[in-house]
């Protein structure tokens, strides 16, 4: 293996690049190199294992061998032209800003920006690349488009740790009557563990309102028990038979009124992580004979709390999950994705 520099690219959410910066970096053979906002590079002085690396943090999205940067569809080509295989082309807009801050016509303009680069790329590269869902073993080239700045290029290879479409994306589509972002939270937690609940199953669901996740749920056809001090009321098509039989709602999380028989506890309380993980903590040891799994989102209400997962995922193995893992998904904001399996 090549004992040359290699650089790295690694996309986050805006907010998160110093703590990236600061943690990867604590290892000396990392080193930052060049970062935009939800864009951070490392200069890695130490051979590694390549394309298919695994996620190097928790707060990282997608992440790759960076090839260099480019302005025009020429100086692709050339980044490209010591690449023997075809590779699926995946263009993405730079973060604009914190999600819910950016006006949503400036987040179309980048898109289009998106767009306009990829259709000269696939015009100029011809048959060196294809688009559409990456599948496993894929070479795929990232390219990360921002307006007025040179063009990220970057190449990974497709595996189950992220989703198919560019962004690290899985062709997820929530109905119209989705109340909350939770519905492709939960739905990101399934589709990257590779588990979740099946029809029939009992749920407990903590912190539900405003029910994004209790329609997804449903609809998977789960029974679920909720629990939320929040009122909150479930679209008209769950409303009706035979869904009432399906859900229950409970405003605390007393013990006379959990539930017997839970297969799966999803947690997305608006606390911080510890006390979302101290949650699990009482609940799971009760479940222990019924259990399958739990997805929780832990929120770091300060950037800095990340560096708590590790401890929190601990604690988590210690309850007897044997699949642990956590990662800050494309639906999340500032918070991590956690699929624990037992």
């Amino acid at each position: 293996m090549s004992k040359q520099p290699t650089f790295l690219w690694i996309t986050c959410h805006v907010g998160a690049e110093a703590v990236l910066r600061a943690e990867l970096s604590a290892d000396d053979a990392w080193r930052p190199a060049f970062a935009r906002p939800g864009l951070v590079t490392f200069k890695s002085t130490r051979a590694i294992p390549g394309p298919d690396a695994p996620r190097p943090h928790h707060l990282v999205r997608c992440w790759g061998l960076s090839l260099g940067r480019a302005s025009t569809v020429d100086e692709v080509q050339d980044l490209l032209a010591p690449l023997g295989w075809h590779a699926v082309l995946q263009v993405q807009a730079g973060e604009a800003g914190p999600p819910g801050k950016v006006p949503a016509s400036v987040l179309e303009q980048w898109t289009h920006g998106a767009r306009v680069v990829e259709d000269a790329l696939v015009a100029g590269l011809g048959d060196r690349v294809s688009t559409g869902p990456a599948r496993l073993g894929d070479h795929v080239i990232d390219v990360i488009v921002r307006p007025d700045e040179p063009w990220m290029i970057g190449h990974h290879v497709h595996d189950l740790s992220r989703g198919p479409l560019p962004g690290g994306r899985w062709p997820l589509e929530p109905p119209e009557d989705a109340p909350s972002r939770a519905w492709a939270k939960v739905e990101e937690l399934i589709a990257w563990s590779g588990a979740g609940p099946r029809a029939g199953q009992l749920v407990l669901e903590v912190g539900a309102a405003p029910g994004g996740a209790t329609v997804a749920l449903l609809d998977r056809g789960a029974r679920v028990v909720s629990v939320d001090p929040r009122p909150y009321t479930l679209p008209d098509r769950l409303r009706a038979a035979p869904f009432e039989q399906k859900v229950s709602v409970i405003e605390a999380l007393s013990r006379d009124q959990l539930p017997e028989d839970v297969a799966w506890v999803v947690v997305d309380v608006s606390l911080s992580a510890p006390v979302a993980v101290h949650v699990l903590e009482r609940l799971v040891p009760r479940y222990r004979k019924t259990l399958v799994g739990c997805f929780a989102t832990l929120k770091l209400n300060e950037w800095e709390l990340a560096e708590r997962i590790p401890e929190l995922m601990r604690r988590l193995r210690a309850l007897g999950f044997t699949n642990v893992h956590a990662a800050n998904l494309p639906s999340f904001r500032q918070e991590i994705g956690v699929a624990a399996l037992l």
